[in-house]
C-alpha cells in the first residue's frame, strides 16, 4: 500500500519550494520529500543570496533570458510570500559593482564584457576610480574602474527558505516529510510511485524531481549520471558600528592569485552584516568548512575593502552545489507522459532562478501555453539530453569560464 497525493516534489531546496508554493493553485494533495532533517537544509541553505542575471558567470548568454524573467518576477512573488509567511525578506536592489583590481582586468571588461552586455540590452554604467570613491566608500583604493549593473539584486537565503517553509508546513493541502531519502521513482499505467528509503512506498500523479546531486541517479533511461559536486565556502562578518547595509552596492571581482584566478563576492545585508563567498571547488562532494577555504575568502574580501580586517567573521561555512557536466540546469518532462518533470542541477543559480523555474514547471504541470523565453528554455535544459547514449560525450568539468 502507499500514500497517495497528486503531486510529490522530490527535493525541498529553493528550487523544489518554490515549485511546492506555486503548485498549490493547480493540486489539493501536495507532498514535499527531502533527504535532510530540515527543508532548504543541503546546498541551498549555502547559497549567498546575489539574484544576478546580468553578472552571473554561469549565466552567460545562454541562461539569460531566463534569469532576468526571474529577477523580473522577485519583487512580486516575494510580497505574496511575506503576505502570508507575516515575516519581512528584504530585497537589496541598488545593483552591483563589478570591480576591475588591475589594468589588465579592467580591459577584459571594456573589451570582452561590456559588448556582451549591449549587445543583450543590459543596462551598465561604467565607473571611473574617483567616481567609486564617492559611490562606494569602503572600496579600495587598488581598483582601476568598474562597471555597475544597477538591476542586479540580492536577499538572505535564510529567510526566503524559513518564510517557505513556514507556508508550507502550515498549508494543509501539504505535507512535508524530511528526513527521507528517494530511492527509485517508478511510472505505472496509474501511478508513479516513490519509494523511501525504509520501504515506504509514495504514489501520485505528477512528479517534479528537484533533489540536487541526488537527481541524476534518479533520471529514467540516462546512460550515466550528469551530476557532479562543486563544493563553495562562504563566511559572514558583522561590520562594527553599522546597522543597515554596510555597503551601498553588492561587489563582485576576479582576482589573480598563484593559485590562479579568485573570485570575491560581497553582499550586504539588511542588519550590518555582509556575506562573502565563494570558492569553486570542482569534483568535492563534502561540506567541510577548511582553512584553505577561510583564507582564500578572506583575502578577497580584504582586497575588495581593506577595512573588513577589522570586521568580525560570525560564521564560515560551505556548500555543495549541483551542476551538470553541461553547466546547464535540467528542467523538462522526462516521461513520454510529461508526469515527471524534472527541475534540478542549477548549479550557483538556484536562488537567482527559483521563480521563473517553478512558474515554467508549473506551466507544465497545469497545460498552460509557454511564452517564448520558457519555450527557449526547455530547449536549452531538456532532460533528454542526458538520456541518450551521447550523454558520455559532454563537456567534462571543471568549465572554463566559472566565477
Amino acid at each position: 500500500m502507499s500514500t497517495q497525493f497528486d503531486l510529490i516534489v522530490v527535493g525541498g531546496g529553493v528550487i523544489g519550494c518554490a515549485v511546492a508554493y506555486q503548485a498549490r493553485s493547480l493540486f489539493e494533495r501536495i507532498a514535499v520529500v527531502d533527504q535532510a532533517r530540515s527543508l532548504g537544509a543541503m546546498a541551498s541553505s549555502a547559497a549567498i543570496g546575489g539574484i544576478t542575471p546580468q553578472s552571473d558567470d554561469i549565466c552567460g548568454a545562454s541562461l539569460s533570458l531566463l534569469a532576468d524573467q526571474s529577477r523580473a518576477l522577485y519583487p512580486a512573488w516575494l510580497r505574496e510570500i511575506e503576505n502570508e509567511a507575516a515575516v519581512s525578506i528584504p530585497l537589496h536592489t541598488a545593483g552591483l559593482l563589478q570591480v576591475a583590481l588591475s589594468g589588465t582586468e579592467l580591459d577584459r571588461l571594456g573589451c570582452v564584457l561590456l559588448p556582451e552586455w549591449i549587445s543583450r540590452g543590459v543596462e551598465v554604467v561604467p565607473c571611473s576610480p574617483a567616481e567609486l570613491q564617492a559611490l562606494e566608500p569602503l572600496l579600495t583604493r587598488r581598483a582601476k574602474g568598474a562597471f555597475l549593473l544597477p538591476r542586479e539584486a540580492s536577499l538572505e537565503p535564510a529567510r526566503l527558505l524559513s518564510a517557505l517553509d513556514s507556508v508550507l508546513r502550515r498549508d494543509p493541502r501539504v505535507t512535508v516529510l524530511t528526513g527521507a531519502t528517494v530511492e527509485e521513482m517508478r511510472s505505472t499505467p496509474d501511478s508513479i510511485m516513490i519509494r523511501v528509503k525504509g520501504g515506504k512506498m509514495l504514489g501520485c500523479r505528477h512528479a517534479v524531481l528537484t533533489a540536487g546531486l541526488g537527481s541524476g541517479q534518479l533520471l529514467p533511461a540516462r546512460t550515466v549520471d550528469p551530476m557532479f559536486p562543486v563544493k563553495g565556502q562562504a563566511m559572514e562578518f558583522q561590520v562594527p558600528r553599522v546597522a543597515s547595509y554596510p555597503l551601498r552596492f553588492q561587489l563582485y571581482a576576479k582576482i589573480e592569485t598563484a593559485e590562479g584566478t579568485k573570485s570575491a563576492y560581497l553582499v550586504p545585508r539588511v542588519d550590518g552584516r555582509v556575506a562573502a563567498g565563494a570558492t569553486y571547488e570542482y569534483g568535492i562532494p563534502d561540506s567541510i568548512p577548511s582553512r584553505a577555504g577561510y583564507e582564500s575568502v578572506l583575502a578577497g574580501v580584504t582586497a575588495l575593502v581593506p577595512t573588513a580586517r577589522s570586521w568580525t567573521v560570525q560564521r564560515h561555512w560551505s556548500g555543495v552545489r549541483p551542476a551538470t557536466v553541461d553547466q546547464h540546469p535540467i528542467i523538462g518532462p522526462v516521461t513520454e507522459d510529461a508526469r515527471v518533470i524534472a527541475a534540478t542541477g542549477h548549479f550557483g543559480l538556484g536562488v537567482t532562478l527559483a521563480p521563473a523555474t517553478a512558474e515554467l514547471v508549473c506551466s507544465l504541470l497545469g497545460g498552460r501555453d509557454l511564452t517564448i523565453e520558457q519555450q527557449d528554455a526547455l530547449d536549452l535544459c531538456k532532460p533528454a539530453r542526458f538520456m541518450g547514449d551521447h550523454t558520455a560525450r559532454m563537456v567534462e568539468y571543471p568549465p572554463s569560464h566559472v566565477q
